[in-house]
């Protein structure tokens, strides 16, 4: 069911009106990105996007992987996307730092792909002091002692960067599928304790959409996005100005009783569902 009432027209307005529909990874191309299932109807959906000559991107909050895996992870469900058309946080997160300071040394609370990440850009993974930026993202093997030199290091002065802005993700870890906690739990205990700012690159924040506009030439005028989240797609789009179509995957909302900033232009069940209301809109 399309909300609202109506909705296959208001879907049919915003992706009509829109060069550029943007995906979000997990919980809608694909399952989770550990054990990555492609999504019912996802293929086919984005053939007719393309079809209609608009372009798709991906823009996920997912570090514990790194881009090029997660681009290897798509590819390999046959969804078409060329590498760069597929942006990650960490990625982004590892692009920003370059920017401020290229071959930067970085302390990065990480599973392994936030750091390839940042060393494809040039940058250096320490665990000893000198630290120009502490670098976190997701870790399901995170110690005391890693998250308290993070800590240290955020009181000597050091820039902490989020990548991605994730408080819990699902997925599976040495054969246990649950939920995990995320990037930005170990980053607001820093802040809590410290009184820091953080930095963070990772949707719904703006930082992260304008790093992805500047890889891709886009902007959030001829732009859409399609994802899961309340706040970090809804909202995340929200903030830069974008329509957002929500993907409820069954999951019944009260929208007049959310936050008006995540309240989502249309609401589908699944991708085949919008793809059944385009096709809907346009007979």
């Amino acid at each position: 069911m399309i909300w609202p009432e109506g909705g296959e027209r208001r879907l049919r307005e915003i992706v009509e009106s829109r060069a550029n529909l943007i995906f979000d990874a997990e919980g809608v191309l694909c399952s989770d990105i550990d054990s990555p299932e492609a999504a019912p109807g996802a293929a086919e959906l984005l053939a007719e996007l393309r079809s209609m000559g608009k372009r798709t991107f991906v823009l996920t909050n997912v570090t514990r992987k790194s881009r090029a895996e997660v681009i290897e992870a798509l590819d390999a469900l046959g969804l078409g996307f060329r590498p760069e058309e597929v942006m990650t946080a960490g990625y982004l997160a590892a692009l920003y730092v370059k920017s401020r300071k290229p071959g930067a040394r970085c302390f990065a609370i990480s599973e392994g792909g936030l750091i390839e990440d940042l060393i494809s850009l040039g940058l250096r993974p320490v665990s000893n002091r000198p630290v120009d930026f502490v670098v976190i993202g997701s870790n399901r093997k995170l110690s005391y002692w890693e998250l308290n030199f993070a800590m240290e290091l955020a009181i000597e002065g050091v820039e902490v960067v989020c990548a991605g802005a994730s408080p819990i993700f699902r997925g599976e870890f040495m054969g246990r599928r649950g939920v995990f906690m995320g990037e930005e739990a170990f980053a607001e205990a820093i802040r809590h304790v410290v009184g820091c700012g953080i930095t963070y690159v990772g949707k719904p924040h703006r930082l992260i959409f304008e790093l992805a506009f500047g890889q891709w030439g886009v902007g959030a005028g001829d732009s859409a996005m399609v994802g899961d989240g309340l706040r970090s797609d809804v909202g995340g789009a929200r903030a830069v100005g974008m329509p957002a179509i929500l993907i409820t995957k069954g999951e019944e909302f009260r929208f007049e009783e959310l936050p008006k900033e995540w309240v989502p232009d249309v609401a589908v069940g699944s991708l085949a569902e919008m793809l059944e209301g385009l096709r809907s809109a346009r007979s």
